[in-house]
């Protein structure tokens, strides 16, 4: 039986290649020409060179100069990289050599063999902490203040401008697919009942969903639903997909400078660019005053942190955000919200403000028994028995005093 040469495609091994090779990330591949560049810097070879710079490393031998690497690696001689740095330096070395035969099935992350060069990364990461190296980049839920006071009330985000009409516009964690979204991407469906609500029409490469072997599936379906009111998201959504350029396929486009809220299309025949989309929260933030600056990546932030306090159980809110492990959703659950750190804070305030309180009424009542037996005592002998409370040191110091949970003696001395 002949075969059916239909159901193949006909590709060279160099069509293959660039197929695994266009699967690698950017971001990988530009992080890991980072670290084997400063790695071979180090190690004295030039950085661009032709000779195969890994044959001349047994792998005992190249453990040795990783946990040399680790301790000496710097910015400058007075420069310290961050931690975090250092884990990336770490994370682009390990994935170059999975690419090399010289070094197949070795990881020095978890491999023993690399245990000695860990250790040396591990000391240099407490050393780092200790001298305030270690920075750890938050991403803090954006307040309820900032979104509805300031973003709606001062118009930041309104129907009005084709610049306010954005801003208000899906957005993801940083700069990741958003501009490949296309109006496309998006679908706007009907209730059971009279409301609406928009969902996304393709399952999308993320950063937690890459695709591959080893990828589960994306089981996150995020809706937006219509609300009735005047910031509705789905009634702000369905304006902006009508008055966009339809000769532009991208969903970002970028507004006109020059316009008239009479006019059907208010965006220009041209898509907003990458990095100018990754600061879209950034350029919120300043406009409209909010209290801190904040990144895309807060609005996953929020999301994760709105749902938690409401109650809604984790596989729900992974189901929203899209993450693949509970652990990670939990980071998010775990970090307390500025207005929760200020909750806590005034419920310490007012335990220490209550007790400082009580305290005080305590040395008052104590010095009016004084006061009360002081003057008893003088009617009752006609002489002083206890000196004036005015000119005496040693009841002066109870009105800078403090006591709590003990009792106070007064002995009366009659001379």
């Amino acid at each position: 039986m002949a075969s059916d040469d239909s159901k193949f495609d006909d590709l060279s091994e160099a069509d293959i290649n660039s197929l695994i090779d266009d699967a690698v990330p950017k971001n990988t591949k530009k992080a890991t020409a980072w670290g084997i560049s400063v790695l071979k810097g180090k190690t004295g070879y030039p950085k661009n060179t032709q000779v195969r710079f890994w044959k001349v490393f047994h792998q005992k031998f190249f453990s040795e100069r990783l946990k040399k690497f680790h301790q000496e690696f710097r910015k400058s001689p007075t420069q310290h990289y961050s931690a975090s740095a250092h884990l990336s330096i770490r994370a682009a070395i390990d994935h170059h050599l999975n690419t090399l035969p010289e070094f197949s099935g070795i990881c020095i992350v978890r491999d023993l063999l690399f245990k000695i060069a860990n250790k040396s990364l591990s000391a240099k990461l407490k050393q780092l902490k200790a001298q305030g190296f270690a920075k750890v980049q938050h991403h803090p839920s954006i307040s309820h203040e900032d979104i509805i006071q300031k973003c709606y009330e001062t118009k930041v985000f309104s129907d009005e401008t084709p610049i306010s009409l954005l801003r208000p516009s899906p957005l993801s964690r940083g700069r990741e697919n958003l501009r490949s979204l296309t109006p496309d991407s998006f679908v706007i469906k009907k209730e059971a009942k009279d409301g609406e609500y928009v969902q996304t029409s393709i399952s999308e490469k993320t950063k937690n969903h890459q695709g591959g072997l080893g990828d589960k599936a994306d089981e996150s379906d995020p809706k937006m639903f219509s609300t009735g009111m005047s910031n509705c998201p789905v009634k702000y959504f369905k304006m902006f997909l009508s008055v966009l350029n339809p000769n532009q396929t991208a969903l970002f486009q970028k507004p006109k400078k020059n316009f008239l809220p009479s006019d059907e299309i208010w965006f220009e025949n041209s898509p907003i660019g990458v990095n100018k989309l990754g600061d879209m929260m950034k350029e919120i933030s300043l406009t409209a005053s909010l209290s801190k600056v904040y990144t895309n990546h807060c609005v996953s932030s929020t999301t994760i942190s709105a749902l938690d306090e409401a109650g809604i159980p984790i596989h729900r809110i992974m189901q929203t955000s899209g993450h693949r492990s509970e652990s990670s959703v939990k980071s998010y659950c775990d970090r307390q919200s500025l207005e929760k750190y200020k909750e806590s804070f005034n419920i310490l305030a007012k335990v220490g403000h209550d007790s400082k309180e009580s305290t005080s009424g305590a040395v008052v009542g104590a010095v009016n028994n004084i006061e009360n037996l002081t003057q008893n005592s003088q009617t009752h002998n006609g002489q002083n028995a206890v000196a004036n409370l005015n000119h005496s040191p040693t009841l002066n110091i109870l009105s800078h005093a403090e006591f709590k949970d003990c009792q106070i003696n007064i002995n009366i001395t009659k001379k």
